[in-house]
């Protein structure tokens, strides 16, 4: 379509006083403007493709951040509770018992 336009254009009248400045600048806006507006349309879909990107990206990142405070937090129980657990008198006997070597085994 460009390329006929611009045919069209050569074909169109050559002397100076023809086509003024107005008229050259409406033929070169009505050549253009199907493509300016393609691509303003294209723009506006990558920019709102972007974004929904941006906001996919950091509910994820958010939904990461929790589950690793879970985990942390689990960790941080267990860590806890096995603490208490060797604190626990038959657990400290046999733990005794296997460091000195005093086990039948």
């Amino acid at each position: 379509a460009y390329v006929i336009g611009i045919e069209e254009g050569l074909g169109a009248p050559t002397r100076p006083d023809d086509l003024p400045g107005e008229g050259l600048r409406s033929v070169v806006e009505a050549w253009f403007a199907p493509w300016a507006i393609t691509q303003a349309s294209t723009l506006r879909s990558w920019q709102s493709r972007a974004e929904a990107l941006g906001r996919a990206v950091a509910d994820r990142d958010r939904r990461l951040a929790e589950v690793v405070q879970m985990k942390d937090a689990r960790i941080s129980a267990l860590e806890g509770e096995l603490a208490r657990l060797h604190r626990f008198l038959p657990v400290r006997v046999a733990r005794a018992i296997r460091r000195w070597g005093l086990s039948g085994g």
